[in-house]
């Protein structure tokens, strides 16, 4: 499985969370999805403040559907 196809795996824990397994840097992230770093780095800070994801020993935790349009 290609690393691309690997981040996109994610483990339910039965209580809505998504948990994805593979540890990707930002910078990984932002190569994947064609945006910087820094790009990368502002979502996920917003994210974290509203509440959607989190993270945990390096791992992404989606914890909520982001708003639809958001």
């Amino acid at each position: 499985m290609a690393r691309g196809q690997a981040a996109a795996v994610a483990g339910s824990r039965g209580d809505g969370r998504l948990i994805i397994e593979e540890r990707l840097t930002q910078q990984e992230i932002g190569e994947h999805i064609g945006a910087s770093r820094e790009k990368v780095s502002r979502i996920l800070k917003d994210l974290k403040a509203g509440g959607y994801v989190r993270l945990e020993r390096r791992r992404i935790v989606i914890l909520r559907k982001a708003a639809a349009g958001w």
